[in-house]
Formats: C-alpha cells, structure tokens, sequence
C-alpha cells in the first residue's frame, strides 16, 4: 500500500498575497447593508435597489448565507456491493504468498487472515437516518455476526495454542502460525479463502529546507482559492463546524500551532487520546508520526492557514510508516474508525466515528477489492470515503491505470491538476477494468503547501494531496447542510454536478489515448472536473429562518436598469434580545465573479414582557442528552449546546406551542401560558420516529374442559410514531418455559448441594468425561445415561474431551454441534476460585458452579446450578448471577443439534436475577391443540392495536402438567424485532371414560 505523494525538495517561495478574483459582479445595492431593530412581535421589511451598472444584462440570483467567518453547528436503495460485507476476490483460496512463505521453510509463522464464508448483511443501516442509531446498528451487526460465526474457528485456535487477533469489520481473524496451522485452518468449511500480510514499500522523501517559511494568516494559499473554499468562509460564512474528518496515514504531528485547536483531543486545558488516536502500527498512545504525509494530509483538510474546512474537527488512525504499510494495520485502522475505542482498545463508541475519511494511499495496483469490505461498512455507517487515485512513478500517466481502492464503485476517487487547471503528468486515470467512469473528481494535487512535521509548512506532490480536498469540501456541505450528513448520493451529486467541466487535454490527443474519452465530460482524465467547494455549498443553500428573500432568482436586468428587492425580518423568529447578523449574496449567472454581499444586522431590545424559556432534550429511554432545536411552532428556533440544554426569550401570552426537534426523533410539543417576566423550565425527553412494538408479558392462559374450543385475544400494540409491520406465527417448541417470576410458575428455590456432591477439577476451560447420571433421561425424545460437565456453564450428551477452548458467541455452542443444556454459558475460570460439583439426588441429577468467577474478572462469582430431573424437566436456579455484562454474550438455553436451538436469552437479550428459577417442560406437539385464526400479518398505525387470535382445543398432557405455547411475533420495530407472547392450557379431567373395544383375528 503506497502513500501518495512526493515532497518538493526545491526551496520553497512565500505564498503568493491572494489573487483577486477576475472580477467582481456589476451589481449595486442602495443601502449597501441593511441595519435594523425589531420586537419579538412584529415585523419589519426593507427595499433594497439593486441596480447593473455592467455592459451586459444579468439575471441577478439571490442567496442567504451566515455571517462571514461563522461556523454552522451540527445539529432507499441500496447498491448491490454494499448490501453485505463482500469477500475479497482472490483467484486462489490460499494466497500465493502464504504458500511461497511455507514451502520455503514449513515451520516458519507468519501472520494469516483467515476471511469466512459468512458475510454480515447490512443493507437495513441504510434505512436508519439517526446518526448515532445507524452507527450503533452497523457495529453491533457486524460484531455479533463475528461473534457467532466464528466460534468454531476460534475455539480451533484456542485449542492449537495460536495468537489470533478477532476482526469483525469484516468477518474475519488475523492467525500467527505455520504451515500445518495454514493445512488445518484451510480444511474447515466456513473458511472462505487466506490472505497474507502483504506488505508494500513506499517511496522515501524528504522535505525541503523549510525553517524560514512562515504563512501569513491573511494569505490564503492558491489551491484554497482555487477550489473556492476561501469563498465558502467568507462569503457563505462556512468553514466546517460541527463535522469531523479523520485520516488513515503515516501518523500527525498533532502540536503543529495549524492543527491543535481543530484536533477533537484537545479539551483546552490538554489532550485526551482517548476515542481520538489509535496507532495500530507502533501502539503508541499519544499522536506520532514517521515522514511529513500524515500531517500534510491533515493539514490540507482542517489546518487553520492551509486547509479548506478550518471549522472542522479531526482524529486519526496510524496505519502506515514513512516507507510501507502493512494489511493488517489498515484493517485495524478501518475497524477503529467505525467505532472508535478507548486507547485500552475497549468501550467502542461507533456514535464517535468520523464523518468523512481521507485515504491518501493505495494497494499499488488496479481492480484490487481487499480494502472493498471495510468500505461497505463505513457506507454502511454513513462515513463519506475519499481515496487518492494513485500515482505514477515515472513518466506521464496513460489510460486505465488508475490504483484501487480508488477505482471502487463506492469511493470517490480523486486524482490530481495543477495550477493551470491541467492534469498533473503523474496523476493516474481511468477507466476501471470494468469501463467505469474515473477518477470522480480532480483536485489540486501539485506543489500544495500544508502543514509538515517538523511543525511548520511544507510543499508536496500527489494525488495523496488532491483527496484531503474533497475530503475538506464535503465537511463544508455538511456544515452547511447537516441534513446531509450520511447521505453520500446526495453529496456526491452536488460534488460531481458542480465541478468545473474540462473536456480537452491536448496531452490526451491521439489514438493511443481513445479509451480516457477527453473530449466530452465526464471523462476518465477529469472524472467530472475539478472540484468547486463553493459552487457546491451555494447548491447545499444555506437558510436564515428570520430572513426571507422574495425568491431565488430575479428579472433581468439590463444595462443601468434597476428593480426593487423586498427584504423580510420576521422578530418572532429571533430567539430572544441581541444582535443578529447575515449576509445576502446576489450573484450574477456567473458564479466565479465575486457576489454582491449585502450585509444584514438586527437588534433586538431587552422588554419587560418577555418570559424566558430553558431546558433539556434527552431521549426518552436512557436519559442521555440530544442535539437539536427547540422552537415557538411558527417563531423562534434555538439550538441546543453539546449537553441538549436551550434557552429561548419569547414573547408572554397564553397558549404558546413549544416544540423539541431532534432529527430522526419524533417531535414533542406542549402548551404553555407565559406571563411577562416569567423564567420557565421545561424539559423534553424524546423517542425515535419509529414503530415500537408493545406486547404484555402476562401469560394468558384457559383451563378447558373435553370438547371446548375457546378463542384467546393476545393484543399487540404499536405505541411508537410510525406504522409498525408484524407477522405472527406458532412455531413448534418441544420445551415450555416457566419462570418463577411468572404467576404460574415454580418456586424458586435454590437446592443445597449435598455433603456427597462430588466436586469436579476443573481449571479454564475445562470439561469432564462422561458422568452417569445413575437414571435414563430423556432429552429431545433421545435417551441418555451420562453428561459431560464444562467449566463454563453448559452440559454435553456427548465427549468433548478434557479441553475445549471458549469463543463469545450466542447459541447454537461452538463447542459441540449435538445434545446440549447451557443454564449459563460464559467464560468462567473455576481455577480461579469456586466449586463446579454434581451430586444424584432423588429427583435426579443436580450440577452446581458456587462462588465461580468469570474469566479475568473483578466482579462478584455467580452461583447457579441446573437439575435434570427424572420425569424429563430441566431446571436452571440462579442464586448470584451479578456482573454479567451484555458484552460477555452470556447465554440460557437447549439445543439438540446446531439447527434444533432453544434460546432463552443471549447478550443483551439475556434477562437474569438473583433468586430465580426457570423450569422447562416436555410439551406435545403445540399444532394438536393450538393454532392461530387470523390476523398473523398486518400493518398497525402510530398508537394502534390489533388483536391476533389463538384458538385452543382440549388435549391432556400425558406428563401432567399444562400444556404450553410461544407465539413469535416479528415486526419492524428494531428495539425489538421480535417477541413471545405465552399461551397456556390447562386440560380437566374428562367426566367419563369410553372403552372401545377390540377384536382380534
């Protein structure tokens, strides 16, 4: 993988004072600005006379935009390449490499990635609009999909004594081990294919002699100008806030005076590492760097005297040195970008992942799809992927050469020009392989002076350098425009759709060059031209609520004509006293003539009548804070700080509508009556624009005589704000579930292990061999005489031998694909301390873990036990079961097999506590006296209800107790995708017996 780019190294000149636009636009306005006052209540208009004292008429166009040198706070379908994690496209299932590295010498180790079959689907995040929630859904996916599917492989592992390293961006593990390990990984079926490590050199460079350069901060460097990124500060009064950019690179010299007070570490009085830094190549914990690239790149983005969103926030992750990269490093890069962790590696926040990535690298070579998984996911995340499309070594580009992963699908690819707007001679080019159109863009990307690691400025050549800039300008549109954020087809338009066109490159005249298509645009030397960060920001528009123009464009005007533009400041829409400013731009239809900027002040007075509004928004189901706006319905909006707090003046009077917005949250108003003077707390806790499932939990049950037939309701209700989809069904369950915290179920009741229970040797991870029960039990309709005891909470039917490692994952066990009861399966470590015994006791067979402690932790052991009892019951007791985290995907439940599973809980669906017992029963078949009747699809509205019907008909239960069903209902609410409801029935005796007789012939 080669960093892009090359350092000058002639001497470097002092940046250039900023050239002046061509021109500027012949407009005039009579007031030059506009300076007013206003109440809360009332509104005021202003004429301005725009006049053209140009040679030529203009069709004057109007726009809004913020005060110069503010910021702007942050407040489907699905292409097929991004629908699942894809697999790598390797032609062989081992690679090459690995199989040169073993034949020469079989007992060497070196590092494997080990990619399996089964691929994480994640087409559903694209439907998910809420940032945090879209993250938390991607992570959590992927996480558990790895989780689950590769506990068989990593038990293997374990059991081979291998250091491997668990990947779940994509469903992958990283393996230290030789050729014989290579053999047996290779042998398992869910493997998909093996990489190498691949490692890549890069060019050394070395930096010019820079020690008297100094940037004026008045300067501004001509490739800013030239992708109009200075025009969007100061003219559109954007520069980034609210948005933050990262960079996969040779590290950052984060001290640089251009680049502390942009880095989200920074808290003002030191730096926080923590969720902002990860360096999988030196596991450094503190922001370091090899080579200037790095911290060129970064500088290029958000650099307060070089960079094109100034406003913006970064972070990074150190995936490269100053001369090469390893695979490895990039994926671990890749995943921590989608959910950023402390600098322990533990407690990801995927809600703290960066907006935009920057990827100044390639893989050295075309129609490459190993980097393709990682970018799934971060589209997936609503992460904005920008990579460099590559460069030529030596000698001037040709056709079709452009690097992946810059020539992927899903990425904008980024190649380079010069000052001249031409194509820089080592900037490579499309098509793809397959004939798509690249690069997408074009960007300075030659003799580009940023910030450099010797804390000063430096100039460097690449396309590395031309991507931070499309990186810089989407965290202008997204600024500008937050309602952006995560939408990359709509970005990509105003990016493509607004690039200077160039369709003639005589460099590209001749046959030899017939497949770049330069004579039209798009086309494979420009992609869709050079990027224009301020045409594109004006296309996002801006809004001022207060201010209101009569349209966008106006009547042409022709030479010295003039017409009257009407402004309106509506003082309601003002958040309380003080002053206010803006801008109106009027452009002519040639938008890089500098605009005519009227500027727009508005004060408002402190007045007695007002009354002064104050609180918090904060989601309804935890409590933690929101970003959003509160609002008077028809006036004033304010924004909330970081923490969901507001204030907001308005004016007194009865009947006022308040209204908390949260984007992807359903809105929340009240009614208040404010008297002048009044200081008012009022608070909002909102809930996602979701369905959200309801069910009760209460077990409905009947007691039926023979020949009854009756009908029970189970009501389903949808208490979210949008329409929730269900479907229904009874599926066959061979156990029923009674919970001692049900009406109808078991005491609970912990049963003291006797004074002959037979205690078990059992350190990590160990398993007994077979033990006799002393009775047949019967478990599936099998039966059995004897039952292996593992150290970490589950029972086996069949030998699994004295060791077998533990991998997290919920049910089916990796450990054993037949017969087997999990009261509590989690890594627990008797040889930390505790008891694992068993003991025969009259009503059967009795295995209890006292006082066990889960595996490297501090918390309190659990106690907990399971019966196997002689009429065929299963009983779980649980005495302490404190400390178990959701992440340990402890779990409870059956199976007969690896498809015949009975969960009764995993992760954060495992509900547990201390005193319960759950007791499951031998059922008969459910479809012999249990069926639903109707409504088993349907469509319930915001705060409906439906009923769903089950009818129950008269069938003893030949063990005696009552026969019990779980209705399964899914729906699209993802807090809860799915639920039981419980239905029981409880057989009377019949009155009379009938004898039929027999007879034999």
């Amino acid at each position: 993988m080669a960093l892009l780019a090359t350092l000058v190294a002639a001497s470097l000149p002092p940046v250039a004072p900023r050239p002046a636009l061509a021109a500027s636009t012949p407009l005039t306005s009579s007031p030059a600005a506009i300076s007013t006052s206003v109440t809360l209540t009332n509104t005021t208009q202003v004429t301005l006379s725009i006049q053209n004292s140009g040679a030529t008429p203009i069709t004057p166009q109007l726009y809004e935009a913020l005060a110069a040198a503010s910021g702007a706070s942050l407040n489907t379908v699905v292409p097929a390449e991004l629908a699942a994690v894809p697999l790598p496209d390797q032609a062989e299932r081992v690679d090459p490499e690995l199989s040169a590295t073993f034949a020469t010498d079989p007992h060497a180790t070196t590092t494997m990635l080990v990619f399996l079959r089964d691929q994480a689907p994640l087409s559903a995040a694209y439907g998910l609009r809420d940032w945090r929630e879209r993250g938390a859904y991607v992570y959590q996916t992927l996480y558990a999909h790895a989780e689950r599917t590769q506990a068989g492989l990593r038990a293997m592992l374990k059991a081979r004594r291998l250091n491997f390293t668990p990947l779940w961006i994509v469903n992958a593990i990283a393996v230290e081990g030789n050729a014989q390990d290579l053999a047996a990984i290779a042998a398992r079926s869910e493997v998909a294919l093996l990489q190498a490590n691949h490692l890549t050199s890069l060019e050394t460079s070395t930096l010019a002699n820079t020690s008297n350069y100094q940037l004026d901060a008045a300067n501004t460097s001509w490739n800013i100008v030239q992708v109009g990124a200075d025009r969007v500060w100061n003219e559109i009064g954007v520069r980034g806030a609210g948005i933050t950019v990262a960079n996969i690179d040779s590290g950052v010299a984060y001290t640089h005076t251009a680049l502390i007070g942009s880095y989200r570490g920074n808290t003002g009085s030191g730096e926080d590492h923590n969720y902002n830094w990860f360096d999988p190549y030196d596991n450094s914990n503190t922001p370091t760097y090899e080579g200037n690239h790095g911290t060129h790149t970064m500088g290029t983005m958000v650099a307060s005297a070089v960079g094109v969103a100034p406003g913006a926030t970064w972070i990074a992750a150190r995936g490269c040195g100053s001369t090469y990269c390893l695979t490895l490093d990039l994926i671990e890069a890749a995943q921590w970008m989608l959910a950023p962790t402390d600098l322990n590696g533990q407690n990801p926040r995927p809600d703290l992942r960066p907006q935009i990535i920057n990827n100044s690298w390639s893989s050295g070579a075309g129609n490459d799809s190993w980097y393709s998984g990682y970018v799934a996911a971060w589209r997936a995340a609503g992460i904005f992927p920008v990579f460099a499309a590559g460069n030529i070594s030596t000698g001037n580009t040709t056709c079709s050469t452009v690097y992946s992963p810059g020539d992927y699908a899903q990425v904008v690819g980024v190649g380079a020009v010069n000052q001249s707007d031409q194509l820089a001679s080592f900037s490579r080019i499309g098509p793809t392989s397959d004939g798509r159109l690249k690069p997408d863009l074009t960007a300075p990307g030659y003799q580009i002076v940023s910030t450099v690691s010797n804390l000063s400025y430096g100039s460097m050549n690449g396309t590395s350098m031309a991507a931070p800039h499309v990186a810089g300008a989407v965290a202008l549109l997204w600024s500008a425009n937050p309602s952006l954020i995560g939408d990359y087809a709509a970005t990509y338009q105003l990016l493509t759709q607004n690039a200077v066109p160039i369709s003639r490159d005589s460099s590209f005249d001749g046959s030899n060059f017939s497949l770049c298509h330069v004579n039209s645009s798009p086309n494979n030397v420009y992609g869709y031209g050079r990027l224009d960060a301020y045409v594109a920001t004006l296309a996002a528009r801006v809004d001022v609520p207060w201010l209101s123009l009569p349209s966008s464009t106006l009547n042409s005007l022709a030479l010295g004509a003039s017409t009257d533009l009407v402004v309106t400041i509506d003082g309601a829409k003002l958040p309380g006293p003080g002053t206010y400013t803006a801008q109106i731009l009027i452009h002519s239809s040639d938008l890089t003539l500098s605009p005519l900027v009227i500027p727009v002040s508005v004060t408002v007075a402190n007045d007695p009548g007002y009354a002064t509004l104050s609180g918090q928004i904060t989601r309804a189901d935890d409590g933690s804070p929101l970003v959003g706006t509160v609002e008077v319905v028809g006036g004033a909006s304010v924004k909330t700080d970081a923490n969901g707090n507001y204030t907001l003046v308005v004016a007194a009077g009865n009947g006022i509508q308040l209204r908390a917005n949260v984007r992807y949250y359903a809105s929340q108003t009240v009614s208040l009556n404010l008297e002048a003077g009044a200081v008012r707390t009022q608070n909002f806790a909102l809930s996602l624009d979701e369905p959200r499932l309801n069910a009760s939990p209460v077990v409905q049950s009947a007691s039926l005589s023979l020949g009854e037939s009756p009908t029970i309701n189970l009501s389903l209700k949808n208490t979210g704000s949008q329409p929730l989809t269900y479907s229904a069904s009874l599926p066959r369950a061979q156990y029923g579930v009674w919970r001692s915290t049900q009406s109808d179920g078991p005491s609970a009741g912990w049963i003291v292990p006797p004074g002959d229970a037979i205690p078990l040797d059992l350190g990590d991870d160990g398993v007994t061999q077979l033990i006799n029960l002393g009775f047949t039990f019967t478990f599936f309709g099998q039966s059995y005489t004897s039952v292996a005891i593992s150290a970490n909470g589950f029972l086996s039917f069949l030998p699994l031998g004295s060791f077998v490692g533990y991998a997290t994952s919920c049910p089916p066990l990796g450990e054993t694909s037949s017969a087997a009861i999990f009261p509590l399966r989690l890594d627990l470590n008797p040889g930390q301390g505790g008891t694992v015994s068993y003991a025969r006791i009259s009503e059967g067979f009795l295995v209890s873990w006292v006082d066990v402690p889960i595996f490297n932790r501090l918390t309190a052991p659990l106690t907990f036990q399971v019966l196997l009892h002689r009429d065929g019951r299963v009983i779980f007791n649980y005495k302490q079961v404190d400390g178990i985290q959701p992440s340990d995907l402890a779990s409870v439940g059956i199976q007969q097999n690896s498809s015949t599973v009975q969960s009764l809980g995993c992760g954060s669906g495992l509900s547990l506590g201390n005193g319960q017992t759950i007791e499951l029963r031998p059922q008969i078949s459910t479809a012999l006296w249990a069926s639903l009747t109707g409504n088993t699809t349907g469509t319930i509205p915001a705060g409906g209800s439906v009923n769903i019907p089950v009818r129950l008909a008269w069938l003893r239960n030949p063990n005696g107790w009552d026969s019990s069903a779980d209705v399964l209902v899914t729906s699209n609410d993802r807090v809860t995708p799915s639920t039981t409801l419980t239905v029981r029935m409880a057989a009377l005796p019949a009155t009379s017996t009938i004898y039929l007789p027999v007879v034999l012939r």
